[in-house]
C-alpha cells in the first residue's frame, strides 16, 4: 500500500497499490531531544528544507525524512505543510507524550486510532493499516490522543484530559489533519514520557523560544532557581530519555516493515 511507483504515479487499475521499490516516509518530532536516540542509533544526514531542521536516512526500502516541527500546533502546521510538498507515501507524527491513564508506563509506545484537539470537537483518524503494523511491531493501540495548546503540568490537569483521551501531546492533531487533507496516510505514534500520577517538575512552556524549540540554557538553570525540584527534574529527564530510546528502537523496526507493505 505504501510503496512509491517508479514513475511517481499510482496504478489506475489498483489505486491503493504502489508499484515500485521505495517508500518515502516522513516522521515528525517537536524537538531534537526526542529524536536524539534515533540519531545515535542510525546514520542520518542533515538536509535543508524550507527553514525546518530536517534529517534523512534509508531504512530497508524506506527513504526516511525526519522533521523537527517545533512545539505546538502553529509551528507543526508550518513544518508539515512544507514537507507534504514532497508527496510522501506515509507520515508518522511521533515524539513523546504524557500518559493520561494509570495503565500506561513510561516508555510505552502508543499508537492512536484517533487524535482530537482541546480547541474543538473535531477528531482525525490514523490510517488503519499503519496502526495494525504498529500493533504487530509491539505498540499498544489506544483509542485516542488529545493535542493540547498548553502542556498538561499537573495530575489534576491530566485527570481531566484522561476522561476523553489516553495520552496528550501538542502536535499530532495538526500533523494528521494536514496529511489527511493532502490525501497521505498518517499515524500518531508516541512514547510515554510522564505518567498520569506525576506532575511535571517545572513549567517547560516558559523555556520555549519563538521557533518552538526548548532553550536548553534556561532548562539547565532550573535546578539553581528551585533546588528542591532537582530530584523530580532528574527523574523526569531519565524517564524521557528512556522513552525516547524505546521510541527510536521501535521506529527503526516499524518503518522497515511499513516499507515492505
Amino acid at each position: 500500500m505504501f510503496r512509491r511507483a517508479a514513475s511517481g504515479v499510482r496504478s489506475s487499475a489498483q489505486p491503493d497499490r504502489i508499484l515500485c521499490e521505495s517508500t518515502t516516509v516522513v516522521v515528525t518530532f517537536a524537538v531534537r531531544s526526542e529524536l536524539a536516540p534515533w540519531l545515535r542509533l542510525r546514520s542520518f544526514r542533515r538536509v535543508a528544507l524550507d527553514g525546518s531542521t530536517s534529517y534523512q536516512t534509508t531504512i530497508g526500502r524506506a527513504d526516511v525524512h525526519v522533521i523537527l516541527t517545533g512545539i505546538g500546533s502553529f509551528h507543526a502546521k508550518q513544518a508539515i505543510q512544507a514537507v507534504l510538498a514532497m508527496r510522501p507515501d506515509a507520515v508518522v507524527a511521533s515524539g513523546l507524550a504524557g500518559g493520561l491513564r494509570s495503565t500506561y508506563a513510561a516508555g510505552d509506545v502508543l499508537a492512536a486510532r484517533l487524535v482530537g484537539s482541546d480547541r474543538s470537537d473535531q477528531r482525525v483518524s490514523s490510517n488503519e493499516e499503519l496502526v495494525n503494523i504498529a500493533i504487530a511491531c509491539g505498540a499498544k493501540a489506544v483509542g485516542s490522543f488529545i493535542s493540547a495548546d498548553a502542556m498538561a503540568r499537573t495530575v489534576e490537569e491530566k485527570s481531566v484530559l484522561g476522561a476523553i483521551a489516553d495520552a496528550v501531546d501538542m502536535e499530532s492533531f495538526t500533523v494528521l489533519t494536514e496529511a489527511k487533507a493532502a490525501g497521505i496516510p498518517a499515524i500518531a505514534l508516541r512514547s510515554v514520557a510522564d505518567t498520569s500520577d506525576r506532575d511535571l517538575p517545572c513549567d517547560f512552556s516558559k523555556m520555549v523560544n519563538e521557533r518552538g524549540q526548548m532553550q536548553m540554557g534556561r532548562l539547565a538553570l532550573e535546578p539553581f532557581c528551585a533546588p528542591r525540584r532537582l530530584p523530580a527534574l532528574v527523574q523526569f529527564g531519565l524517564a524521557s530519555r528512556r522513552a525516547a530510546s524505546q521510541l527510536a528502537q521501535f521506529l527503526d523496526r516499524y518503518i522497515e516493515v511499513v516499507a515492505e507493505k
